[in-house]
């Protein structure tokens, strides 16, 4: 609520606009800013920047721990925060950029050209946005660029390493380049965040998919190891 009381005061009241706001608590905003010229969208972490939104209202419960010790929920445009004991909790984003909703739609339309050119665009306006980096590095693969894909990845991990996307496409580059060692490796490390995040990563990555063909490239060795056998 006094996420939304600082929109009404600030934006809201003064804007002749309708404004779309996206919020990973939907149902209170839309009690909470009815009967303003608003329009809602429901944003979840992974697909923030593939959405159309003007401002966002985030709850950091909704995220996962690293995010939260990182605070790497807080996207760049951060005008209002809710804190108890000095522990931000809620916060509103205006956004400053739409590069990135623009190139998601440009995958959409399967133009990886221009796809990769406006994610540039958005990284040199929020460089450490990792949901922007990992569409970047797919669009990346796409045109067979894994040197540069494989560079933008190593930065999504140095900047959350058990993100299970980056992970993912970590593994998927070791295996199409014959690194044994490393994608065994790599399959520990995505074992290893926990039985949720390795169930999402099997069901939205098709992890298991790569590790059938690490099996047929690297056989026994790594089947021990990674116990999927």
């Amino acid at each position: 609520k006094p996420c939304a009381d600082w929109l009404k005061k600030n934006v809201l009241e003064n804007s002749k606009d309708t404004l779309i706001i996206g919020s990973n608590v939907i149902k209170p905003m839309i009690e909470y800013l009815d009967g303003y010229k608003v329009k809602n969208g429901y944003l979840k972490q992974g697909n923030m920047f593939q959405k159309n939104w003007d401002y966002a209202v985030l709850y950091s419960r909704f995220f996962d721990k690293v995010s939260i010790d990182k605070k790497l929920w807080m996207p760049k445009g951060v005008v209002f925060t809710v804190e108890v004991d000095g522990v931000p909790l809620a916060c509103v984003v205006k956004r400053g950029d739409k590069n990135d909703f623009y190139g998601n739609e440009m995958m959409k339309q399967h133009n990886i050209d221009s796809a990769i050119v406006l994610f540039q665009r958005s990284l040199n306006y929020d460089s450490t946005n990792t949901e922007v980096l990992n569409s970047y590095v797919n669009c990346l693969l796409a045109k067979n660029n894994i040197k540069e894909a494989n560079a933008a990845n190593d930065k999504i991990l140095r900047i959350n390493p058990t993100d299970i996307s980056a992970l993912s496409t970590k593994l998927r580059i070791q295996i199409a380049t014959g690194d044994g060692n490393g994608a065994t490796t790599t399959a520990q490390q995505i074992i290893a965040t926990g039985p949720e995040d390795y169930q999402q990563s099997c069901k939205f990555d098709n992890l298991q998919d790569r590790l059938q063909q690490l099996r047929s490239k690297l056989l026994q060795p790594v089947l021990k190891i990674i116990k999927l056998t």
